[in-house]
């Protein structure tokens, strides 16, 4: 029985599950029928390996429907009986692309419709020719269409990773943090074949070397060795794109450097010598102000204070704000009230105070939102950690539906 294209978009089970299914099959039969179309496989082909392992005559069923609607009808299928994180249905989006990149159809397929994992929201395919595969993925697994693209660039990376992606072992932002340390690791090698070990240990020495804390001092920036592509800074690359997304462009960056820009990639931003405080804000801004303190205050209670007055003078647009999850605190609860926030489900690799980098943050991170778009926000940073609405929405829905 061969097996038909479209059943590439899910992965087989190893040889250890597909014993344990073939077990199960033994004991209790085959639940679930075989789909076949035109004497092809098209689902249930881990079933079927299972049945010939087991002994047991598959039993199959054939679908009557039109080619047009193929992947819809197995998406449905599988996305019903799937737990799925949203790293997972990317991985899934990513196949589903190459499924129509190879028939030749840069298109979105009309007519079909499937089911959420918990099955009741439908997803309506769009009509005709109208967009590209990507989109059309996306909009059948029910992802962005920006996380199928960073799969494709893990894929493209580190292939290895996709698997575990698909197997729910590690979701989308931590293989992008391993390709990350694999890149760093390469530059380092290439740096001590390049300079030698002896001025490489000096030039990490130099790097490791802490910087003079006073109440201005910014988060420090460490740079990947004799490296001219990648840099290492303060903000996570993908947190930054995930900014993008919902602002569009970043118009300012109020508290940066020149070096930072490399990835932040804002129209304009002030130094420190510049104070950025001092100065005038506007438009989409991305904030990530420094830590420590001014006189006994904290930076990040000032910057904030100063986001908000901003958007409340209309002077800026729309803003994201990167602090510390800093629970208990005022300047950090005052947040809520108006803002959307994404509290990070995982301690994001930052760079410590002392220069060193050890992987992790040793705190959350808390994301907030200012401005009209609170559904693309929620889109694209639910997958980065959970949106919860500000406190005044919450209210209000309150007053109004109970």
């Amino acid at each position: 029985m061969q097996f038909h294209p479209v059943t590439d978009i899910f992965p087989m089970m190893t040889d250890a599950e597909l014993e344990d299914l073939a077990a199960d099959i033994r004991q209790n039969g085959l639940l679930t029928s075989i789909w076949t179309w035109q004497g092809q496989i098209i689902d249930g082909r881990n079933r079927y390996k299972a049945c010939l392992i087991a002994g047991e005559e598959p039993r199959f069923q054939e679908w009557d429907g039109d080619e047009k609607d193929l992947v819809a009808f197995v998406l449905a299928l599988n996305l019903k009986r799937r737990h799925l994180d949203a790293s997972q249905r990317a991985v899934i989006g990513l196949a589903v692309e190459k499924y129509e990149a190879g028939r030749g159809k840069d298109r979105m397929i009309a007519g079909g419709k499937v089911t959420t994992k918990q099955g009741k929201e439908k997803i309506p395919y769009p009509v005709e020719e109208q967009g590209q595969a990507r989109d059309f993925a996306a909009a059948a697994v029910g992802v962005n269409p920006r996380y199928i693209q960073e799969a494709k660039r893990i894929e493209a990376q580190a292939p290895d990773l996709i698997p575990q992606i698909a197997s729910g072992r590690i979701n989308i932002p931590e293989a992008k943090r391993e390709v990350d340390q694999r890149q760093r690791a390469n530059d380092t090698e290439k740096a001590v074949v390049e300079h030698g070990p002896a001025e490489v240990t000096a030039a990490a020495t130099e790097l490791r070397e802490p910087l003079p804390m006073d109440g201005n001092t910014y988060q420090p920036v460490a740079a990947t060795m004799f490296s001219h592509k990648s840099l290492e800074y303060y903000t996570p690359v993908y947190i930054l794109e995930a900014a993008r997304q919902v602002l569009g462009t970043i118009d300012l960056d109020p508290a940066s450097c020149a070096a930072a820009q490399l990835n932040v990639k804002a129209a304009a931003y002030y130094t420190q010598e510049q104070d950025g405080l001092a100065q005038a804000w506007y438009g989409r801004v991305w904030l990530n102000p420094p830590y420590s303190k001014t006189e006994g205050k904290s930076n990040q209670e000032l910057w904030s204070q100063k986001l908000l007055a901003e958007y409340r003078a209309g002077n800026v647009t729309a803003a994201i704000l990167l602090v510390k999850a800093a629970f208990g605190y005022k300047w950090f609860e005052a947040l809520f009230d108006e803002m959307t926030v994404c509290l990070a489900r995982e301690r994001l690799p930052f760079i410590r105070e002392d220069g060193n980098d050890d992987g992790e943050s040793k705190q959350g991170t808390a994301l907030f939102y200012l401005g009209p778009d609170k559904a693309r926000f929620y889109t694209v940073f639910q997958h980065i950690g959970r949106v919860i609405p500000n406190a005044n929405e919450i209210k209000t829905y309150i007053e109004q539906h109970w």
